[in-house]
């Protein structure tokens, strides 16, 4: 159940980092229920590096649903399982690092 206000708008957004630096160009889709929306890593007024930036309220995500963020950048792809957990303002930072350090990245879990 989503106790967040009615404005929540299910915000993803983080970092692509490959070896050594956070990328831009990166694709990052966001999938839930058989739908998706995507987002490219690039450079905004928020951040001072890449970020990408996703809204899942279209898609019906609610705080606890579990979705999926897949990373594509330069012939790696990246898929996890994420539970949308926002921050108070109804944001979620997930960065993800591709490369030999995405062998280490583990799946979120619910505690």
């Amino acid at each position: 159940m989503n106790t967040l206000s009615p404005d929540y708008c299910a915000c993803v957004w983080g970092i692509v980092h490959d070896d050594k630096a956070p990328v831009a160009g990166a694709q990052v889709p966001l999938s839930f229920r058989g739908h998706s929306i995507s987002s490219q890593s690039g450079w905004g007024t928020v951040e001072a590096m890449p970020y990408y930036d996703l809204s899942g309220q279209d898609l019906g995500l609610q705080m606890g649903d579990l979705y999926t963020l897949t990373v594509r950048y330069q012939g790696e792809t990246v898929s996890r399982h994420v539970v949308a957990r926002p921050n108070a303002s109804g944001e979620q930072r997930v960065d993800v690092w591709m490369g030999k350090v995405s062998r280490v990245w583990l799946p979120v879990v619910r505690k």
